[in-house]
């Protein structure tokens, strides 16, 4: 039993290494499972991260630099980029790296992460962090907790779920305008709210040239079905990496 132990943790370490120096694996792989703040030097992109242990700040590390799933099968070089449910920061540092003259909106409704999002994309000067949460009109939502974890705190209006906090709201369209009308990359994991903001009037869909997105009909029945009926009268093709469906949209 114990040489099975040394033996995952020995693999977890070299699994590390690919993005961080064996120190840094090491106490990554002890400090994962423990409750407050680490932190570690990321090699790939040449900075500090800081992840909460025993949260799902673990999985969406992983997700991005181990399992790099944001990595996209399409050629892309957006100048521009919205990373909707930014949580804290994970993607928004993988395209900080990967585009770094690309302008980033990163968007995200829970305090909690908001800050920490903010202490890890602390000193990139092309990413703006709003704390609010995506959806087609602009009003007040509730956040709820669906059981996910921090990294799928939702906006669905759900009775059975444990109620957060309110939270105000921002539109596409109002990103557009942010970034002078047109948005390279829309990156979209809102945790089912992705059903409301694809039911709505779509007509910001034009001025975007590639999203990906997760789609989470798990949480909410009906989100692949509105995402495709918006797209249904457009130009485009799509690829998938893990969870994430990436989606061209082809331009006249």
């Amino acid at each position: 039993m114990q040489f099975a132990r040394c033996a995952r943790f020995a693999s977890r370490v070299l699994h590390l290494c690919q993005v961080m120096s064996i120190s840094d694996a090491m106490k990554f792989v002890m400090a994962q499972r423990k409750e407050g703040q680490f932190k570690f030097y990321l090699r790939t992109i040449g900075r500090s991260v800081f992840l909460r242990g025993a949260t799902s700040d673990i999985y969406c590390f992983e997700k991005v630099f181990l399992s790099r799933e944001y990595e996209s099968p399409i050629p892309i070089a957006p100048e521009t980029i919205v990373d909707g449910g930014a949580n804290i920061g994970m993607a928004t540092l993988y395209f900080a790296s990967k585009f770094p003259a690309a302008r980033i909106l990163a968007i995200e409704p829970e305090s909690a992460n908001a800050r920490l999002l903010r202490c890890n994309c602390e000193g990139l000067a092309n990413v703006t962090i709003i704390e609010a949460a995506l959806w087609p009109v602009k009003r007040t939502v509730t956040l709820s907790d669906p059981g996910g974890g921090a990294c799928a705190f939702s906006v669905m209006d759900d009775g059975a779920m444990k109620k957060i906090c309110d939270v105000a709201t921002v539109t596409i369209q109002e990103l557009c305008e942010r970034l002078g009308g047109r948005i390279g990359l829309l990156k979209l994991d809102i945790e089912g709210a992705e059903r409301e903001l694809f039911s709505h009037d779509t007509g910001w869909l034009g001025n975007i040239d590639s999203i990906v997105v997760e789609l989470h009909d798990r949480y909410q029945r009906g989100c692949a079905k509105a995402l495709y009926s918006a797209l249904a009268t457009m130009k485009f093709w799509q690829e998938i990496r893990g969870e994430n469906i990436f989606i061209n949209l082809a331009k006249e």
